[in-house]
């Protein structure tokens, strides 16, 4: 039953809780994070999502598979790639070993260049 002596607070947008002096948090923080609590309005982030709102993709496609999801000393997340990757989502090899005739990162090889050249007919590479 209502009590007619009691009249609650109206808030203007923005703003919530029992006597409006609180901050709401922005919706799209619900999609990648919460509001924290104590009415400051800030959305904290589930892993892998950054910005303001969570809204910014911190860990592209899960690092690919090649990498871990961690947060650095600011709190943004962001891959970090194991050994023999490297790229923002760990999508790209890193080259093993140069010289040693294979292309691990999908770059050209002494070889290859050699054999350009060859094709070129003029000794330059035409890359």
């Amino acid at each position: 039953m209502r009590n007619r002596n009691f009249r609650a607070c109206v808030c203007d947008p923005g703003w919530t809780g029992p006597r409006c002096s609180d901050r709401s948090c922005d919706p799209r923080c619900s999609l990648h994070g919460q509001c924290s609590k104590g009415g400051g309005g800030a959305c904290l982030c589930v892993t892998g999502w950054n910005g303001r709102h969570c809204t910014l993709e911190g860990c592209p496609r899960q690092c690919s598979g090649h990498g871990q999801c961690r947060a650095d000393y600011s709190g943004a997340w962001g891959c970090r790639c194991e050994a023999g990757w490297e790229g923002e989502a760990c999508d790209r090899r890193t080259e093993a070993r140069c010289g040693d005739g294979r292309d691990d990162d999908g770059g050209m090889s002494a070889p290859d260049i050699r054999e350009r050249e060859r094709d070129d007919g003029m000794g330059g590479a035409t890359l």
